[in-house]
């Protein structure tokens, strides 16, 4: 598998000769695939040729040396985990269900599964992987940048083999087995809603400690599970112009072992409880997440313990957690959409810390030393200011004792945000950003939104923007989609922080249906601010909404958000209450006087990702100033 515990990721990721590297298994009614997997360093470093045998030579130690009984230990206490997991959700259980009762017959098989996992010996593992996999016929996949086959394992020897299909015309009824479903009713008739559902706030409990943090936490007890994340002050929004990803870096560093364990050693742990502890940088916090089953509560919080308080820092360590990720954002920022959304980044908010890529960049990335790393920990990495969530079958007295490790903790507050000043912008323009040779565009239309808030004006305008880009059914999405065809989906949304926001409407569209596509937005955007909503409009958005919401806070890790931002933006604990009354009596006048706000076509800025040298003249019958734009990677 992918773990650090693997061969794969032991002998290809760890000593740095690929970005990633892993295996799995998939399993179909007919037939069963095994796929490996290897990703290259970029450039000339990617020689595949190179990384398959190394590959190949993994997976024939595999054969020599198989699976120990520790590991299979392990992966034993994941399958148990992920099996009670998988019952937290309405979806899970329907899907449990019905997936054993399909091809066994058996609803409640979950049991007897983990009985067959658990009997898996080291040599039952040696077994099938000679019967099934050594020696076995395999294709092997290249993927290169164009013009670079040399950099290819071998050359292509694969042709698609020519299909016939039969005649389907000529087959009579009488020669094929049909199996029709009973019908009980009529499925011409499309069932009424009759009324929304409205989302429910658990019952709440709080402390606070006194080194400055404050913890929320609901008790549920439909899974003997607990999720626990822990926010730390240690967001990018701290990060200083020109260390870019330090953040993200820091909190990859985290996972890197202690002082006292490494990383294997905390895995196989961890794998073994069936719990998990994962870190994670954000806008505003650093996260470290934490699931588990009940009963290894106390066992999982004390490694989450020793990687917050003794992380390793190694310098080997570091250098290879650096390149991952300058690989990684090699990789990523050559997408269409992060282009499309870094450029919306600095078309709206320029030079401020809200225009700068989170992730970092090439330059910021490669700047970054252990030192820095060192430094922002020291920093951020306090309990002052910071906030813990706690969600499952644990009680408040017993949430408290558990967690006596944290309040203990002392630590100075960290350092404040600096205000950012945001120029205004004025006239529309359009920024093209190049892609050669795409063969579609990435459509934006944008401008400065609102900072977030739970039941004012943001809210009432996502309520307003449902019916023109906010759900399938929008005027936008069937207009381009239906209608049109030019994209698979188009939609539009506002975008917020603490400190500002965004309203962005944006499709994938076929790059030579790319001016119709800008012109349909426009079209639609006016219309909707000049007219606003029809009344079905607004009796769809009242039933929708509620529907819409209704599983998002079904799960304790879902759960687990909905506090976090009650606790994070200081909401109300009934606004979920607060937001299901305004659905039910907001006015289409209101929402009205929003849409001419919001809405007018002509306060976006359009932004188009795409081949610019084609694209350049049909742009220009727009007659809107273009400026080609050179977003920072």
């Amino acid at each position: 598998n992918s773990g650090t515990n693997s061969y794969l990721y032991q002998n290809l990721v760890k000593t740095q000769k690929a970005v990633s590297a892993g295996s799995f298994h998939d399993c179909a009614e007919l037939a069963c695939t095994m796929y490996v997997y290897a990703m290259g360093n970029s450039g000339k470093k990617g020689d595949l040729t190179v990384l398959n045998k190394e590959l190949m030579d993994t997976l024939e130690q595999f054969s020599k040396e198989g699976v120990e009984q520790e590991r299979l230990d392990q992966i034993t206490g994941m399958a148990e985990a992920d099996a009670v997991f998988a019952l937290q959700s309405v979806k899970g259980k329907v899907s449990q269900l019905a997936s054993n009762q399909t091809f066994y017959g058996q609803p409640d098989r979950i049991e007897s599964q983990l009985d067959q996992i658990r009997a898996v010996t080291p040599e039952s593992v040696s077994k099938a992987y000679q019967d099934f996999i050594e020696g076995k016929h395999k294709v092997t996949l290249s993927v290169v940048p164009k013009k670079q086959l040399d950099l290819a394992v071998r050359e292509a020897t694969f042709t698609t083999p020519d299909r016939t299909l039969p005649e389907y015309s000529k087959v009579t009824e009488d020669q094929l087995d049909i199996r029709k479903a009973p019908n009980t009713f009529d499925r011409s008739v499309m069932p009424e809603v009759n009324f929304g559902v409205e989302a429910t706030m658990p019952d709440l409990y709080r402390m606070h400690f006194a080194n400055g943090t404050d913890l929320i936490g609901t008790e549920t007890n439909e899974t003997p599970t607990v999720q626990l994340q822990i926010q730390l002050p240690a967001g990018e929004r701290y990060v200083r112009q020109g260390q870019e990803g330090l953040a993200n870096l820091t909190a990859a560093m985290m996972e890197e072992g202690s002082t006292q364990r490494t990383v294997e050693e905390l895995q196989a742990t961890l794998d073994k409880l069936g719990s998990s502890v994962s870190i994670n940088a954000g806008s505003y916090t650093t996260d470290i997440s934490i699931s588990t089953l009940e009963k290894n509560l106390p066992q999982t919080l004390a490694i989450a313990e020793e990687v917050l308080f003794k992380p390793k820092f190694d310098e080997q360590d570091f250098e290879r957690v650096k390149k991952q990720m300058l690989e990684g954002v090699v990789y990523q920022h050559q997408q269409p959409s992060w282009m499309a959304s870094q450029a919306t980044r600095e078309v709206l908010f320029g030079n401020s810390i809200f225009g700068r890529a989170s992730d970092g960049t090439k330059a910021s990335l490669e700047s970054l030393t252990l030192d820095d790393v060192k430094l922002f920990y020291s920093q951020h990495y306090t309990p002052e200011g910071a906030n813990i969530v706690i969600v499952g079958d644990i009680s408040k007295k017993e949430a408290s004792k558990q967690l006596q490790f944290f309040e203990q903790w002392q630590g100075d507050a960290a350092p404040l945000t600096r205000p950012q000043i945001i120029k205004e912008l004025s006239g529309q323009r359009l920024y093209l950003v190049d892609k050669p040779g795409a063969p579609q565009s990435i459509v934006r239309l944008v401008r400065k939104g609102l900072p977030f808030d739970a039941t004012g004006e943001l809210y009432l305008s996502q309520l307003a923007n449902f019916n023109l880009a906010g759900n399938f059914n929008s005027r936008i999405n069937q207009n381009l989609r239906e209608d049109k065809a030019y994209t698979y989906g188009a939609s539009g949304y506002f975008a917020s922080t603490r400190e500002t926001g965004a309203v962005v409407f944006s499709a994938q569209v076929r790059a030579n249906a790319t001016v119709p596509s800008i012109q349909e937005f426009i079209n639609e955007l006016n219309e909707f601010s000049q007219s606003g909503l029809t009344d079905e409009e607004v009796k769809f958005m009242r039933l929708a909404v509620g529907q819409q919401d209704a599983l998002k806070y079904e799960t304790p890790s879902q759960k687990a958000g909905l506090l976090s931002n009650i606790v994070a933006l200081s909401l109300d604990e009934d606004y979920l209450q607060q937001r299901n009354q305004i659905v039910e009596t907001v006015s289409k006048e209101t929402l009205n006087e929003l849409s001419k706000k919001w809405f007018d076509p002509n306060d976006y800025q359009i932004i188009v990702v795409g081949d610019a040298t084609s694209l350049r003249p049909q742009l220009e019958k727009l007659d809107i100033p273009i400026e080609e734009l050179e977003i920072i990677r």
